[in-house]
């Protein structure tokens, strides 16, 4: 009698189901520094996926400037789809990076007091820093402050590329 037959077969695994979560360890976190002009500044930060495996993120960073005036001083972003510098953002959606892409957005903010922001204790950016974090990760990055910042630390929803912008 012959001997039964047997096949392998190999079932769905983490490779063909949709790609994991990024997380800290595979991401690095850079920043570029622009001005827009008038009262505001922006920097376009950018997470990287120095990993192996394809990841995705979805969402705003978090972002806080901390500094110094005559007491620690802190301001916490708000997440916006519109800003000042930034475009219209869509509502945020997951982005699939592959071993080497990025992911971007504008983190944005007054850099002097205004008239309808006349808080004077404005963060020294010789005294102070950014701590940013990629969506669902608890580690974070420290970024010396770009500018003074005092006012309307807005963030916005990650896009693919690099340049922080909504695609048209």
């Amino acid at each position: 009698m012959p001997a039964p037959s047997t096949s392998l077969t190999a079932s769905p695994g983490a490779e063909s189901a949709a790609a994991r979560a990024c997380d800290g360890a595979s991401l690095s976190l850079s920043a570029s520094h622009d001005s827009a002009g008038g009262p505001f500044d922006y920097i376009v930060i950018e997470f990287t996926n120095h990993g192996s495996a394809a990841c995705t993120i979805e969402g705003y960073p978090d972002a806080a400037a901390y500094g110094v005036t005559s007491d620690s001083y802190v301001f916490n972003s708000s997440r916006r789809l519109t800003g000042n510098v930034g475009d219209q953002y869509k509502a945020p959606e997951p982005i699939t990076l592959s071993p080497g892409a990025s992911a971007s957005t504008i983190l944005e903010w007054t850099d002097k007091p205004t008239a309808n922001h006349p808080d004077p204790h404005c963060l020294s950016y010789r005294e102070g820093t950014f701590h940013i974090s990629a969506p669902g990760t608890k580690q974070t990055t420290y970024i010396p402050l770009a500018a003074d910042v005092c006012a309307d630390l807005l963030v916005h929803p990650l896009v693919p590329g690099t340049t922080g912008r909504q695609a048209n």
